[in-house]
């Protein structure tokens, strides 16, 4: 009887794997890619994060700061 079982649990095993490589690759998960982006320095503590997170100073392009030293709009 175990062996019976364990040839069941095998040939199981097996057909699953065969479905799954008829599935078209489409169909399997991609991983979704971020375009990389422009890191900023923070002009207080010098830490470097993200463009999108940082607090720009006036019209200046090269004047940022991190959001725990930007100026807080109250």
């Amino acid at each position: 009887m175990k062996y019976l079982l364990a040839i069941l649990i095998v040939w199981l095993i097996w057909r699953g794997g065969k479905a799954l490589q008829r599935r078209p690759r489409s169909e399997l998960a991609q991983p979704v890619r971020k375009q990389p982006e422009d890191m900023v320095q923070c002009r207080t503590c010098g830490v470097f994060l993200p463009r999108s997170q940082a607090a720009q100073l006036g019209t200046d392009d090269l004047q940022y700061r991190c959001p725990e030293h930007a100026p807080r709009q109250d």
